[in-house]
């Protein structure tokens, strides 16, 4: 995890929910978050935005970060500890953007903001056959914008897939019980 801070105190909480009240534009993005959620991966989403518009608004993509951290990780992978409630009002800050509109903010999305977009992604990952059929993938959830958990249907793995980017992350042990029974109502059996 490239990162060096995160909104883990009620003083940057308070702060982080008052910016994201109001669009946040990708030209000067980077300034306002730098001290409340320094990410690389964010940086990098900011950066491809602002190219392609500076006066996007980037709050969806703040968004996927703090869902990202606050539901695929667990506690002890950040180096300072969260002062209580503020992991949770994070987690509900990102969630209500659950339904915001992240197309147009990446000039070329590498997939489509779609399931089986997703789904080859991941089989792609495990170097699953690529003909499988899709349907075999029968715990897939869209969670964002272009954000969807995976469950491999042949070991059981969660997987956290952007579909603009590519991108895959393993959701952390000491979650992923937890974050399976959350998203697709009880923790998916392992087939054998």
């Amino acid at each position: 995890m490239g990162s060096w801070a995160y909104p883990n105190t009620v003083e940057r909480v308070r702060r982080l929910e008052s910016l994201m009240e109001t669009p946040v534009r990708a030209e000067g993005a980077e300034e306002l978050l730098h001290d409340l959620i320094g990410d690389d991966s964010l940086l990098d989403n900011i950066h491809l935005a602002k190219g392609n518009d500076p006066a996007a608004d980037v709050r969806p993509a703040i968004a996927s970060t703090l869902e990202e951290w606050t539901r695929w990780y667990s506690v002890e992978q950040f180096m300072d500890p969260w002062e209580p409630g503020t992991r949770e009002r994070v987690r509900e800050l990102a969630t209500s953007f659950a339904d915001a509109d992240y197309a147009g903010l990446f000039p070329r999305p590498l997939n489509p903001d779609t399931p089986d977009a997703a789904v080859a992604i991941v089989q792609n990952i495990l170097g699953d056959d690529p003909d499988r059929p899709v349907t075999d993938y029968d715990k897939v959830r869209r969670i964002m914008p272009g954000v969807y958990a995976v469950v491999d249907p042949d070991e059981g793995t969660l997987f956290r897939v952007e579909t603009a980017r590519n991108l895959v992350i393993p959701a952390h042990e000491d979650v992923e019980a937890d974050l399976k029974a959350e998203l697709f109502g009880v923790a998916p059996a392992l087939r054998h």
